[in-house]
């Protein structure tokens, strides 16, 4: 064979090489839908393990406060199931919640005769309510916690006295639930860095099952002194008078809102935003991760890339409004006017954002009908860890 035959057939051989190199490397990658269990990862498991996960963390993670007195159980209970739901449209909200719920157990402390924080958290949630016994038949009523400070601060009445062995008693399986949730979380973790590790794909459900593991494990932390699903408050006894007064101060209430009231100072506001932007922010990442996932249309896939833009941008603006309010003086008179604008805005932000993580919840859903095949891979070790999906 000549030299010049030699080279171009050799040449040849490189660009056809080279162009089947080229084409796997742009083709599409292979598409299944609904995959059966008995030959490895499914559908189902894949759905089950996500689902597994994120209830054990927002049931979990959210600490309801009291309940109202003589109030049913079943109202109770779905009261939690909102508290969940909410928790999946939007985990910043509870995040933020739970940072300016330690900041006010912690302005609380300050006022007591050295109280522990877990009796503080206890306080703020409506762990406390007054009876009087007239002689003829005792009369209970709930007292919000800022009311019952003032009446110790002032020493109307002495403080409540109440042992952490008998809160942590009042505190349903506080210990077995979070460490039932935190084992979930940690095989999920493990199975999810195995994935990544080996090159597999993962699917938007599991990005959002991520997403709150981050926001439970915050959680956790903050209100890791904050007694668990409490259903039987302490009772402090008053006189007569002191019954009249607070039935007058306090006609209607009947128990502590989910939502934090608690006095806090500037600064412990300004910390409990801080942070809750950076967690914020390592959330949404999770859901720009997958901008360059495979999306059966291409519609779907700017879908998902405008919300997940709206979704990381909405609570950085909000926590910005919020952050300006509490660190603005405001003039006499323009109190109520900048209270009113920035709950419009915060309103209308609240909007998008909602509708940004309906679309997305949404999506992660309808999109498994074409994913890559390697979604249904598992990763050879993951195997040896328990797990409860």
């Amino acid at each position: 064979m000549s030299k010049h035959k030699y080279f171009h057939s050799t040449r040849f051989r490189t660009l056809r090489s080279n162009s089947r190199i080229y084409a796997t490397m742009t083709s599409t990658p292979d598409l299944v839908s609904w995959t059966a269990e008995p030959h490895g990862r499914g559908t189902m498991g894949l759905l089950w393990s996500c689902f597994a996960t994120i209830f054990l963390c927002t049931w979990s993670a959210i600490h309801p406060n009291l309940p109202g007195v003589n109030e049913s159980q079943v109202r109770t209970f779905w009261r939690r199931i909102s508290h969940v739901v909410g928790c999946l449209v939007a985990p910043e909200y509870y995040g933020l919640d739970a940072l300016l719920s330690l900041a006010g157990a912690r302005t609380v402390q300050a006022q007591t005769p050295g109280w522990p924080l877990r009796k503080c958290f206890y306080l703020i949630m409506g762990g406390f309510i007054v009876e009087h016994d007239s002689g003829e038949e005792k009369h209970r009523k709930f007292m919000k916690p800022e009311y019952l400070i003032e009446l110790c601060t002032q020493k109307k009445i002495p403080w409540p006295e109440v042992d952490e062995d008998d809160i942590d008693d009042r505190s349903k399986a506080d210990g077995l639930v979070k460490l039932l949730a935190l084992t979930q979380i940690s095989w999920f973790v493990i199975q999810s860095i195995g994935r990544a590790a080996q090159g597999l794909a993962v699917t938007t459900v599991e990005l959002f099952t991520l997403g709150i593991v981050v926001w439970a494990v915050m959680i956790y932390i903050v209100l890791w002194q904050k007694p668990f699903d409490v259903q039987r408050p302490t009772v402090v006894y008053l006189k007569g008078s002191e019954f009249e007064d607070v039935i007058k101060r306090d006609p209607d209430v009947k128990r502590v809102s989910f939502i934090n009231n608690s006095s806090t100072t500037r600064n412990d506001d300004l910390w409990s935003i801080g942070i809750g932007i950076v967690v914020s922010l390592g959330f949404a990442a999770l859901h720009v991760v997958a901008w360059q996932f495979h999306f059966s249309t291409t519609a779907e896939l700017w879908l998902w890339r405008v919300s997940s833009v709206l979704c990381t941008l909405t609570p950085l603006f909000i926590a910005m409004l919020l952050g300006r309010e509490t660190l603005m003086v405001p003039q006499p008179g323009t109190s109520t006017e900048m209270e009113t604008s920035t709950a419009v805005m915060v309103f209308i932000l609240g909007i998008i954002y909602t509708i940004g993580r309906i679309y997305m919840f949404v999506e992660m859903f309808i999109s498994l009908r074409a994913v890559p095949s390697s979604v249904y891979e598992t990763p050879q070790w993951s195997q040896y860890f328990p797990s409860f999906g």
